[in-house]
């Protein structure tokens, strides 16, 4: 594994989670989530767990692009686009299994499947774009 790409990759694939996830959560659903208040912290005691949030994003980010850098073949985009594809399925999966258990609209549930599979496919072809054909 090349530690600067892998840094680099992490990095990018951070500030793409980073903005992705404030313009999905912080502004698109925001009308769905304040039809059940009841489920979540009220605004005001979201920021105090910022740090959190922060570093399960830069983990999460790191951890993919890690999974992406043992599996790399150098095949370009359609490498990415499948690397996005396969977990945005598996972690979008994970996330609409909420509505089972939550009582969230079926509209929530489906809502933070396609929010997973279309970030995981952002992040695959980010790590294709950088992670480029070298392998080291």
């Amino acid at each position: 594994m090349n530690i600067k790409r892998f840094s680099l990759c992490s990095f990018v694939g951070f500030i793409f989670i980073f903005i992705y996830e404030y313009l999905i959560h912080g502004v698109l659903l925001v009308p769905t989530y304040e039809l059940t208040p009841q489920l979540w912290r009220p605004m005001e005691s979201m920021q105090e767990f910022m740090p959190i949030m922060t570093a399960v994003q830069l983990l999460t980010a790191a951890i993919l692009c890690f999974i992406y850098t043992r599996h790399h073949e150098g095949k370009g985009i359609s490498e990415g686009l499948r690397f996005g594809a396969m977990l945005g399925l598996l972690i979008g999966m994970l996330s609409f299994s909420s509505y089972a258990y939550m009582p969230i609209s079926i509209t929530l549930g489906l809502s933070w499947f396609g929010a997973c599979f279309v970030k995981t496919i952002g992040l695959g072809v980010i790590f294709s774009l950088l992670y480029k054909n070298k392998k080291t």
